[in-house]
């Protein structure tokens, strides 16, 4: 039997991991967790657990696990070099799960700023509680973020309650705010969590095992002035504007375009055995605008993540690749790259573009019988796997790269990988002329094996 947690105050300046034992099914009725390191504590607070967490700590050498209702001590803490009348929740330290209540002192901090008429604005999407001793002049503070950022919902509460004996969810939290979190590292543990390393100036690198229902991936916006996006011409029971977004998110978080890119899609019916077709870019100020339409005699029968594929596929051609820029990288007769051009991009010495199959197929595609089921190759398949290389050649497109591909890597994994990212780009994207329209000539079209 452990001992109480209520007399052993001391062990929380040391080490506290709020974890789920490995033996127990994260499945099984705990749907997030918490591993932290180094936790800078602050003494009027105090942190609740629900019933069925668990915390790991140190008693007598040993870490055992067991279930407890209360913690003595909080992760919330103002960190140091920080104005003291600036407003402020340090949530890069810890995030709480829905289910797991911070219990603050009558004026928890906020973060935000004052304008020179002494209003304050927490930063969106906080709530803020005001106190008259709490809120004064003060820099807004922000984290520099190098990989991706997470927006998690945490909760502040002024009096601690018994959550247990609470059935309604929505009666837990009297304050909901969110924060912005620099994540190093983010993985899928199963179906129904990330696993995200966290970083924090202040207490060092947390994991966060986060329920996906509870969490939103978000890639940075710092030094990105152009998005990708889409506009749903008509649609066929929701199944492009499902599959849009997926597209979009792949190519957003590896390339941040040159210009805008709006990609339109619609549908047509053909009896043929065209799929889709894709029409020749055009573009109006720092916007290009590419656009396909899916047959609806097949769009039913693909999956979601084939749709996408498709979509991807396509934009890589908004992006340029079988275009003017592309067109100088290589040599026509043999399909071989040019020593320049390899010069830039190593990789390229191994690769070759497709010669053969005529319009729209030919000189804008990686080589099919070479590179047969890579995502840039010519003819659609069921199995798709992108490279390195087709990330990586875009900069050569005027682009520039977010994020680069370490491996070969099965298309449907990236693009599981990115379901439940946001890029949020809105004031970009309201500056976007939707409404502008130019017809153009088909420049490729998609066909199934299917009779």
């Amino acid at each position: 039997m452990p001992p109480s947690f209520n007399n052993y105050d001391h062990l929380f300046e040391d080490l506290i991991m709020i974890s789920v034992p490995e033996e127990l099914n994260p499945n099984q009725g705990i749907p997030g967790w918490l591993e932290l390191d180094d936790l800078s504590l602050h003494g009027d607070m105090v942190a609740r657990i629900p019933k069925g967490a668990y915390i790991k700590g140190i008693i007598g050498g040993e870490k055992p696990f067991f279930p407890v209702s209360e913690i003595l001590g909080t992760a919330i803490s103002k960190p140091e070099g920080v104005n003291s009348n600036c407003g402020w929740v340090e949530l890069e330290t810890l995030t709480f799960h829905r289910d797991i209540e911070a219990v603050a002192p009558l004026a928890p901090y906020v973060r935000g700023e004052m304008d020179k008429d002494h209003n304050f604005y927490p930063d969106k999407p906080y709530t803020i509680v005001r106190s008259n001793d709490f809120i004064g002049n003060g820099e807004k503070k922000f984290m520099t973020t190098q990989a991706i950022e997470a927006l998690v919902n945490t909760v502040i509460k002024k009096y601690p309650i018994d959550s247990t004996q609470i059935t309604d969810p929505r009666q837990k939290f009297t304050l909901l705010a969110g924060s912005k979190l620099e994540i190093q590292q983010y993985d899928r543990v199963d179906h129904n969590h990330w696993k995200l390393l966290l970083s924090s100036p202040v207490n060092g690198s947390v994991i966060w095992f986060a329920y996906s229902p509870h969490v939103n991936i978000i890639r940075p916006n710092i030094n990105r002035s152009t998005v990708i996006t889409y506009q749903i011409l008509n649609d066929d029971n929701g199944k492009l504007k499902a599959t849009a977004k997926l597209a979009c998110n792949f190519w957003n978080r590896f390339v941040i375009p040159q210009s805008n890119i709006v990609i339109r899609l619609g549908t047509f019916y053909s009896p043929g055995s065209v799929i889709a077709r894709a029409y020749k870019p055009y573009q109006q100020g720092n916007t290009v605008y590419g656009k396909i339409e899916f047959n609806t005699k097949y769009l039913g029968t693909f999956t979601n993540y084939g749709i996408a594929g498709t979509i991807i596929h396509e934009i890589g051609h908004t992006l340029g690749f079988g275009w003017d820029q592309w067109m100088n990288l290589f040599y026509q007769n043999t399909g071989a790259f040019k020593p320049e051009t390899i010069k830039k991009i190593p990789e390229l010495q191994y690769m070759f573009v497709e010669t053969d199959y005529g319009p729209g197929t030919a000189y804008s595609h990686w080589d099919e019988e070479r590179f047969d089921q890579e995502l840039m190759t010519g003819f659609k398949d069921t199995y798709e796997y992108v490279l390195p290389v087709t990330i990586k050649v875009m900069a050569l497109l005027g682009h520039v790269i977010a994020e680069e591909l370490i491996q070969k890597t099965n298309l449907e994994t990236l693009i599981r990988e990115i379901e439940d990212v946001l890029f949020t780009m809105t004031e970009t994207v309201q500056e976007i002329n939707f409404e502008y329209y130019k017809d153009t000539e088909i420049s490729e079209e998609i066909y199934t094996a299917l009779t």
